[in-house]
């Protein structure tokens, strides 16, 4: 995903608390609603997490991605990336790389 004009890696990496070797969680909001749980994930870790996350080591200055896991490893049968919702706006938003 992309970021739009008004932001960019850096401004959200400054302020994100530390992220730990545990993860720092966020909750994903579509259209007003929760759409799935995630974490903010740090190379430096050790813990194998089952859930969607953002590697801050891995952020460009102009866009981001959300991983199925960490450290990696097969994408779940039912993914949470691909709730409809979020997959709508961030079309509507022009935000997906192809």
């Amino acid at each position: 995903m992309h970021w739009g004009d008004w932001h960019n890696s850096t401004v959200v990496k400054n302020q994100l608390p530390k992220v730990g070797v545990g993860g720092l969680p966020f909750v994903l909001v579509a259209d007003g609603q929760r759409a799935y749980l995630g974490a903010f994930m740090t190379m430096l870790s050790s813990y194998a997490i089952e859930l969607p996350v953002i590697v801050v080591e891995s952020m460009q200055q102009d866009s981001f991605a959300i991983e199925s896991g960490y450290p990696g490893g097969p994408v779940p049968a039912e993914d949470p990336r691909d709730d409809t919702r979020v997959m709508g706006v961030l079309e509507a938003a022009a935000k997906l790389e192809k």
